[in-house]
């Protein structure tokens, strides 16, 4: 997970796994589970992972530490983020960009 979020660093495997429709496969590191969006769409080893992260968030009571990993044009209670068209086209254009 740390290789996910490190731009520096690339492989094939890092795109394989952080490629997901478009979504950004590192915000889901700040929410409470997999994000339905996702949930049937990431490989077995990337949902493994999320699992193992999840996990570990739960066993050592990091919840409210975990929230500062969230990424507001994904974050599903960032209502904004939700109903707002201007800011779900700029989440795509600017983050596709960052991402990239």
């Amino acid at each position: 997970m740390y290789l996910w979020c490190n731009d520096n660093y690339f492989a094939r495997w890092k795109e394989i796994e952080t490629d997901v429709d478009g979504y950004q496969i590192q915000s889901a590191i700040g929410e409470k589970e997999i994000p339905p969006l996702i949930k049937d769409k990431i490989d077995s080893i990337t949902y493994g992972t999320l699992e193992l992260w999840f996990n570990f968030v739960r066993q050592f009571i990091l919840r409210r530490d975990q929230s500062i990993l969230r990424w507001i044009a994904f974050d599903t209670q960032f209502e904004p983020g939700d109903n707002d068209t201007i800011f779900k086209q700029w989440a795509v254009k600017v983050l596709g960009l960052c991402a990239q």
